[in-house]
């Protein structure tokens, strides 16, 4: 008898990693047109992220992060790139990375761990790791 785990978890990751494309998309579009209000509307209220800088608990303070570094760096060229993405429960658990380039021409980038959550018919980022690295 053939064991359909194999394929349908196969399909499971694909239709996962569609997801966070798209919401990943969404990102890099707002952060590169530096709207924190729309970067913000990404993440859950109760979201956590996490960074070097620090940690942020909740969306207003997530957006409150996100406008400061827009001030102090004019980002622009922003690219994210999941190269994994798990299905777990109800929530997709995403490791990949992201490029930037600040003040108009030094690039950075890092590694990047995101927990997206389905809330209100659409997938939110619940919680977010970045580990930064400059190239």
């Amino acid at each position: 008898m053939l064991n359909p785990f194999p394929l349908l978890l196969s399909l499971l990751v694909l239709n996962s990693s569609n997801k966070s494309k798209a919401i990943n998309q969404k990102f890099d579009e707002a952060f590169n047109k530096h709207d924190a209000a729309a970067v913000g509307e990404l993440y859950t209220s109760n979201a956590v992220q996490t960074t070097p800088g620090g940690s942020f608990s909740g969306r207003e303070a997530i957006e409150g992060y996100i406008t400061d570094f827009f001030q102090r760096h004019n980002p622009s060229d922003r690219v994210t790139k999941m190269s994994y993405v798990y299905a777990f429960g109800g929530d997709l658990c995403a490791l990949g990375g992201w490029t930037v380039t600040i003040d108009g021409s030094r690039k950075f980038g890092g590694y990047l761990v995101i927990v997206y959550t389905f809330v209100g018919g659409t997938w939110k980022i619940r919680s977010s790791v970045s580990e930064d690295f400059i190239s």
